[in-house]
């Protein structure tokens, strides 16, 4: 909770971020303008794993997109008891303090810098909260409630924390709800990249920066550093790759990150990491696949 707290106070989702969420959208605006018929404002949009600062998408919401999302957790938009007493019950007393400490410490402040955001697009913040769907993404259930096909869907920082088995669900499900017009957007945090163990200290804004207390870089490929205090399924670049071309083509990679952390890859660094994690897997950290629908001839399943 205290390296939570540390990591808000130096900026982690301040008002700048806006900016990349901005960017995200421009991203996903032109993959559908290269890879589909339709433009994203015409596009039936759905997220998977919205999280507890569904800021991506109360913001297509809000723009007049037609989105809805798919999440574990309802978000706590506003601070209310029922919803502290429902994430208590299902995820224990730490899930809820950090959840509403997070709220009423910073995210009710940075729900008015996304409305600020908006309004630069003339646009305010207007959520839909009642499609905002609660429910595992590997279940059948939760796709029969989203319903129909979707012409985009999308995913950032979610796919790294699905277990294996259950990621290859999650991605029939998504090739089920596509057209061979639909488009998906998937953004997951590799683990051989050097933010990919998500120690605080490695988070990719604070890569940059100078003397910060944490473990060595890549010590989550090499056993020095702690584990996360959440599950990550340890996927690789090329096991993200092998997962997808079972049900997509992979028509775009975006990494976003480039180089990051290259000046912490001494020659000792470098002796230390396994053999195996080339360039391509230590600087991968997020990468961004764009993804079409393979033909059902040409589908592996």
């Amino acid at each position: 909770m205290l390296g939570l707290l540390s990591l808000y106070i130096k900026g982690y989702g301040a008002r700048n971020s806006f900016g990349q969420l901005g960017n995200e959208i421009d991203l996903m605006t032109a993959a559908m303008s290269r890879f589909s018929t339709k433009r994203i404002d015409e596009s039936r949009i759905l997220e998977l794993g919205f999280g507890q600062r569904p800021f991506r998408l109360f913001a297509l919401q809000s723009l007049g997109y037609d989105a809805s999302g798919i999440d574990l957790d309802a978000p706590m938009y506003r601070p209310i008891i029922r919803q502290a007493q429902q994430i208590f019950t299902k995820n224990g007393i730490y899930r809820c303090a950090k959840t509403v400490f997070r709220y009423i410490a910073f995210d009710h402040h940075q729900y008015r810098w996304l409305d600020l955001f908006l309004r630069s697009r003339g646009a305010t913040l207007r959520p839909s909260l009642s499609r905002l769907l609660v429910g595992d993404l590997a279940d059948d259930e939760v796709w029969q409630r989203a319903g129909g096909v979707f012409d985009l869907l999308y995913s950032f920082d979610v796919m790294e924390h699905i277990p294996r088995n259950d990621l290859d669900r999650v991605l029939s499900h998504m090739f089920n709800h596509m057209n061979l017009d639909s488009v998906a957007f998937v953004a997951p945090v590799i683990f051989t990249g050097i933010t990919g163990g998500h120690e605080l200290g490695w988070y990719p804004h604070q890569v940059d920066q100078g003397y910060i207390e944490r473990g060595p870089a890549w010590g989550h490929l090499t056993g020095e550093s702690k584990g996360a205090d959440t599950f990550l399924n340890e996927m690789t670049a090329a096991d993200f790759r092998a997962a997808f071309s079972k049900y997509f083509d992979i028509v775009e990679e975006h990494c976003l990150y480039g180089r990051l952390g290259a000046q912490y890859l001494t020659g000792d660094r470098r002796a230390a990491i396994p053999s195996q994690f080339d360039d391509d897997e230590l600087f991968s950290n997020r990468i961004v696949f764009v993804l079409k629908k393979k033909p059902l001839e040409r589908s592996d399943m």
